[in-house]
């Protein structure tokens, strides 16, 4: 197939707040239309994908500027070659950029329309398919994502190309699965004597996702109060596709004061590609011993949703009650309970480092999905062997919360 070649100038692309990057710092040149990371292509009565409009601004004035439909190969891995794994095929005749920088390719021009297609292209290499087609097992890899790329020029090597990804439509009648189920488990960790540590949440999705899914959260004051005990917090959270929990970690202040647990929530909200099954989670500053001589290390409780399938992280924070010049160490290891290493958890041992002058550090535990119906189950994680501390709190309690 015949392959065009257009030069522009093209350094980067704004995606919905989103800035990706490429070629040599200059003057930013964004996608205004359509929006969405991804963008997911519209499709007519029978489930084809249609042409739809793209804007972008920030080129050189009177420029020519080219588009062009590229799988899901990411440009950064070896033999990635636009030649292979883009297709002019899908690609109008070049547009011009007006006097302010400014173009658009209008899917109601014939000759500028981009035509976005499924399946392998006259090439026979490129193969995009929706996210839930069934494999057309045609010998060929399937790429459930792919991209548009606007370049100065079709070679590989160039720095001046910049993505944005599509999502083709899925045919009528495809099964698509209902959207996993999206969850946020209680945390908890020792408060310490001064500076802060880390109380880490997990949340977690029932199944991983063929699409990234984002979420918002906010800390909200209970019996511990947002600036005296904990700093208060907002943010939002992307889990990328494939992956399935993310940590959210809030500060937690130190004290000498001899006090009764405190407690505050974490509250998830405005969910983006995942249902919220359980959108709050409480925190709780556990409060440690009186001062004893020396640093005190313990470990808190933490929980999180077993989901269906694959593995999610369980992370335990060991807080130190001080900092301390040099790095605090301590042994770790996992004890079975009702939860049985190797089906329900990952059995792991290991020393801990808590680097110098800081507060606390993870232990991260894997836990395995099934859609098994069966109670919650616990385990065990224990400290032993502190160096540069004793210990003040043994063993943290893993809770694998169901959600079947």
């Amino acid at each position: 197939m015949r392959r065009l070649l257009r030069v522009t100038t093209l350094i980067g692309v704004t995606l919905a707040g989103v800035v990706v990057t490429a070629g040599t710092a200059g003057a930013a040149t964004s996608i205004t239309a359509p929006t969405g990371n991804p963008f997911v292509v519209p499709k007519d009565a029978g489930g084809n994908p249609v042409p739809f409009t793209v804007s972008a601004a920030g080129f050189a004035a009177t420029s020519n500027v080219f588009i062009e439909q590229c799988d899901g190969v990411a440009p950064t891995v070896v033999g990635w070659d636009p030649t292979t794994n883009c297709d002019l095929g899908s690609s109008p005749a070049a547009a011009l950029a007006d006097a302010s920088g400014n173009v658009t390719f209008d899917m109601a021009d014939v000759n500028h329309a981009l035509h976005p297609f499924k399946g392998a292209s006259p090439q026979g290499l490129f193969n995009c398919l929706s996210l839930y087609d069934p494999s057309p097992n045609n010998g060929l890899t399937d790429y459930r994502t792919c991209k548009l790329r606007v370049s100065t020029n079709n070679s590989a090597a160039t720095a001046d190309q910049v993505f944005l990804p599509i999502v083709l439509p899925d045919a009528p009648g495809t099964v698509v699965p209902p959207p996993a189920r999206l969850a946020v488990a209680a945390a908890s960790v020792l408060e310490g004597t001064t500076g802060t540590r880390a109380l880490t949440f997990t949340a977690t999705l029932s199944r991983p996702s063929q699409l990234p899914v984002s979420f918002s959260y906010a800390t909200v004051s209970g019996t511990a109060k947002a600036g005296k005990d904990f700093v208060a917090k907002t943010g939002n959270v992307t889990i990328p596709a494939g992956v399935t929990s993310a940590a959210i970690a809030i500060q937690v202040k130190g004290d000498a004061a001899k006090e009764s647990n405190e407690t505050f929530k974490l509250h998830l909200s405005h969910a983006n590609g995942a249902g919220i099954k359980s959108g709050n989670a409480t925190g709780t500053i556990l409060n440690d011993d009186p001062p004893k001589s020396g640093l005190r290390v313990g470990i808190g409780n933490a929980s999180v949703y077993e989901g269906n399938t694959g593995r999610r992280n369980l992370r335990f924070t060991v807080s130190v009650s001080g900092p301390h010049p040099q790095s605090v160490r301590v042994h770790y290891a996992t004890v079975a309970g009702t939860a049985t290493a190797g089906t329900d958890f990952v059995a792991k041992s290991g020393t801990l480092t808590i680097a110098a002058n800081k507060t606390s550090g993870l232990v991260t535990i894997p836990i395995v999905g099934d859609s098994t119906v069966e109670p919650n189950e616990v385990f065990t994680v224990k400290l032993t062997a502190p160096v540069r501390a004793v210990i003040g709190r043994a063993n943290g309690t893993g809770n694998i919360l169901k959600d079947d």
